[in-house]
């Protein structure tokens, strides 16, 4: 997280030793241009998953490098079955514990593709079941072997499935679950649609538009009063 948003906070409002009153961009010195290429490039970033994958919550694509601090109530669950060469074998259950916890399919198999680097593992068979805001859980990972899997962070990763079929629904959560999980094996998936809401939420849905309508205002006010500071004779 530091490494995402540091640089770019430090670009914005950063002023260096000595600095003059006017701090508007000087594009005489390679350091205003830096600033420039920093910003677009974050942009860049945070605006590309958008256009190459509309179930992006889901496959995760283009989402690795882009700055989404919350961008959906995510849940899953990860089911591996270890297989040795003694036939023995060892299942695992892996569940999200918060709703700010994304549930990168990548997040999952990197620790996986470290197991498989031991001899004595033959193949690991990997699902993975992902909600994303109260939504079904749909197997977006259904796969035999994880070991044989690569990744791309730009491109187009076939074994991740978009839920685009009920065959892949594997269940239901229960809707806006408060607290986190104590453990990684509690089971949250459903039979049935199951919905909680607590008293402080069942007064606040019905004004969700005009809450979401009152952020935007203050920070477009709060952006508009630095940008016009001096007009309105504001020092900051």
């Amino acid at each position: 997280f530091p490494l995402h948003c540091l640089p770019m906070l430090i670009t914005l409002f950063w002023i260096p030793p000595g600095a003059q009153e006017d701090l508007r961009p000087n594009f005489r010195n390679l350091g205003s241009y830096v600033g420039v290429v920093l910003i677009c490039s974050y942009l860049f970033l945070g605006l590309y998953p958008n256009f190459t994958d509309e179930n992006r919550l889901y496959t995760h694509r283009g989402l690795k490098l882009s700055v989404s601090i919350i961008d959906a109530n995510h849940q899953c669950v990860s089911t591996v079955k270890i297989k040795y060469k003694n036939d023995s074998t060892k299942t695992n259950v892996a569940t999200s514990r918060a709703a700010m916890k994304r549930c990168s399919p990548y997040r999952f198999l990197f620790p996986l593709k470290q197991l498989c680097k031991n001899p004595e593992i033959t193949s690991i068979e990997w699902t993975l079941a992902s909600s994303v805001n109260g939504g079904p859980f749909y197997k977006v990972v259904d796969v035999p072997n994880a070991c044989e899997l690569e990744y791309s962070a730009f491109g187009n990763n076939s074994w991740i499935k978009s839920p685009n079929s009920e065959s892949q629904i594997s269940g239901y959560p229960r809707k806006n679950m408060p607290g986190i999980f104590d453990t990684y094996s509690t089971p949250i998936i459903y039979d049935r649609p199951s919905i909680f809401l607590s008293d402080w939420q069942k007064k606040v849905l019905p004004n969700v538009p005009v809450v979401i309508f009152g952020y935007w205002i203050i920070w477009w006010m709060a952006f508009l009063i630095f940008i016009f500071r001096k007009r309105l004779g504001i020092k900051i």
